[in-house]
């Protein structure tokens, strides 16, 4: 066995008990994720996408120094502000005069 196999068994069992932790291999949790009423299983395929492209991007930053940090820095940014519905609004300006005479 390799270093990756050894690494990569490592990595599996790490996310199994991720996910038993999660509670996301749970029938209730699967079935509200079928009817969109649960959206736990969603949050955590996410969040695992997320790590997957920060570390495709380090590695491939590490490689060739192409990359620039810009793009390590982005999926951080970008994915907690759209899981939490993106930028909000600014608030209705107050007036600063009356208009009553």
């Amino acid at each position: 066995m390799g270093t990756d196999q050894i690494l990569g068994l490592v990595t599996g069992i790490f996310f199994g008990f991720l996910l038993q932790k999660g509670r996301v291999l749970r029938f209730e949790k699967q079935v509200g994720a079928m009817l969109l009423k649960d959206m736990t299983i969603l949050k955590f395929m996410l969040s695992a996408i997320m790590v997957a492209i920060v570390s495709a991007f380090g590695k491939a930053f590490n490689d060739n120094r192409y990359i620039s940090v810009v793009w390590l820095v982005l999926p951080l940014i970008g994915v907690p502000v759209a899981a939490h519905g993106g930028p909000r609004p600014a608030p209705a300006a107050k007036r600063c005069w009356s208009t009553a005479a």
